[in-house]
């Protein structure tokens, strides 16, 4: 019997009222980027900005408007240029390989779910690594022990010392397929998937994006200095996609 694996997106999705005398309702969806070098490029998922009329990244400074300069829907990657001078404290290190990641490893996955990309607040989560490939063997993707919600879509999966390692992408559930193609029974399986390292440094090479690889030991760090770190190069991506006035 065959299996199947249905990937869910999860981009957080809502829809919010201008005030004014005539309302404006935007329907909006929101994910979670990272700033890979200092010329304020920001990676996140296609799926985030996928349809969008206009982005704009939340940052210390306050919103600042991007745009799209290269997308690869097949990966679910995609990078954002900041239209601004806007000058990031820091910049994601990106480890230099994963060839020594195990399974059961501990890894942090940061990002904006729920109401905290509206708010910018970030969360701070641990998991561990469960399988080195998809669920049905893909390459693109490791997995995860569930922990994202929606809203963590393009967010970064970190390793002990900080480096990122993979990128949130969404979650598949795997079924069993009957001879005539339908699912049989209940679901057999859950989990958060990641785009992988290798995955995403061929993705910004191909499209001349720079980016930072730490060379320096696996030497694991306090949460607190991590998730310090990462809150000046993770940011909230947030993607108008449709205007109503009424």
């Amino acid at each position: 019997m065959q299996l199947v694996a249905i990937f869910a997106l999860i981009a957080a999705f809502a829809s919010a009222p201008a005030l004014a005398q005539q309302r404006i309702y935007y329907k909006l969806s929101a994910g979670t980027g990272f700033l890979v070098n200092r010329e304020g490029h920001v990676v996140t998922n296609e799926h985030v900005v996928r349809g969008c009329r206009s982005i704009s990244i939340r940052t210390q400074s306050g919103d600042i408007p991007a745009r799209l300069v290269a997308r690869d829907p097949s990966q679910d990657l995609a990078v954002l240029a900041l239209e601004s001078t806007y000058q990031p404290r820091e910049t994601a290190p990106l480890r230099w390989n994963i060839r020594d990641l195990r399974v059961g490893d501990e890894v942090i996955v940061m990002g904006f779910p729920g109401q905290s990309g509206i708010r910018a607040k970030h969360e701070f989560k641990k998991t561990r690594v469960t399988a080195m490939k998809g669920p049905t063997g893909e390459d693109r993707w490791i997995q995860l022990e569930s922990v994202v919600r929606q809203g963590n879509s393009g967010g970064p999966v970190l390793d002990m010392a900080g480096h990122v390692i993979a990128v949130v992408s969404g979650v598949v559930t795997t079924y069993r397929v009957a001879p005539d193609g339908s699912l049989s029974g209940e679901a057999i399986g859950k989990a958060d998937v990641a785009i992988t390292l290798a995955a995403l440094q061929d993705f910004l090479r191909d499209n001349a994006i720079s980016f930072y690889e730490s060379q320096s030991g696996l030497i694991a760090h306090s949460d607190g200095l991590i998730a310090q770190r990462a809150h000046d190069f993770i940011v909230p991506v947030h993607c108008v996609q449709s205007e109503e006035r009424r």
